[in-house]
């Protein structure tokens, strides 16, 4: 069998008999050994690798708490506090004013191809409103971005959205709604935010379409590609309902046992 022993600038063990090392011995896809190239060399058949000479090497993550619905949440446009890497790659810069919000959300409207529908719906998340000092995220700043497409932003808690005026009319969401859950300014319309499930799904078609996204295939590729992209190799999904469903096991299992499929879900 093939040992492939790996020097690299440095590597943190996280064993305290052996906190560090100059190398790693890989058989089989799997760590054989770590030490001093030299010691590794002893290994019979040992060869070298040099393309991780200029990395420092840890142990793989484990995130203990985790949610794979996030990787669908990028399929839509990331509107968070702070600078954030998608799955892809790309390093997305936070938006910490209300106006970089509403200019992240015009630049997505118009990337959008020119042949999309006029009613095609603008998803966001990531929003958290507790790093905005004074005014809320309402229907009133997202009207600036489109008067006539739905905008729905999700935020970062999961517990709230806030939707413009377009989305409002198209859902009958208005002065003589009364549900739990939907603020009214003193004119007694509703302001946008939408608080909880029960008033989120007042969003009717866009709500669905946000949550129907995060159960494809693509969405959790996305999910294993930001574990990549952090260093975690083991995953756990909390807080779906349907774990148990031999539907939705076999759903996962089309995409956690594929052998490209970067980390492993617990």
């Amino acid at each position: 069998m093939t040992t492939t022993i790996h020097p690299a600038a440095s590597i943190h063990t996280f064993d305290p008999s052996r906190p560090t090392a100059d190398a790693v011995a890989v058989r089989n896809g799997r760590f054989l050994a770590v030490g001093s190239v030299d010691e590794l060399l002893r290994i019979d058949g040992a060869t070298i690798d040099g393309s991780l000479e200029r990395f420092t090497l840890i142990p793989g993550l484990v995130e203990a708490h985790c949610h794979a619905m996030a990787g669908g949440m990028w399929l839509h446009t990331y509107c968070g506090y702070y600078d954030r890497r998608g799955p892809d790659g790309t390093m997305w810069p936070g938006c910490t004013t209300i106006a970089e919000v509403i200019d992240r959300l015009r630049d997505a409207e118009a990337g959008l191809p020119t042949t999309a529908d006029p009613d095609e719906p603008l998803l966001a998340w990531g929003l958290d409103p507790i790093y905005f000092t004074g005014e809320r995220l309402v229907a009133e700043h997202l009207d600036r971005v489109s008067t006539t497409r739905p905008i729905f932003v999700f935020h970062a808690s999961g517990h709230l959205a806030t939707v413009n005026t377009a989305l409002m009319a198209t859902e009958g969401i208005n002065a003589d709604t009364d549900v739990d859950g939907v603020p009214k300014d003193g004119r007694g319309d509703p302001i946008g935010e939408l608080q909880e499930p029960a008033a989120m799904a007042l969003a009717g078609r866009v709500f669905r379409r946000m949550f129907a996204d995060i159960r494809t295939h693509e969405s959790l590729w996305n999910f294993g590609s930001e574990a990549r992209n952090t260093g975690t190799t083991t995953l756990t999904d909390l807080g779906n309902q349907q774990s148990t469903d031999a539907a939705e096991v076999a759903r996962y299992q089309q995409v956690f046992d594929h052998d490209d499929f970067p980390a492993r879900l617990s």
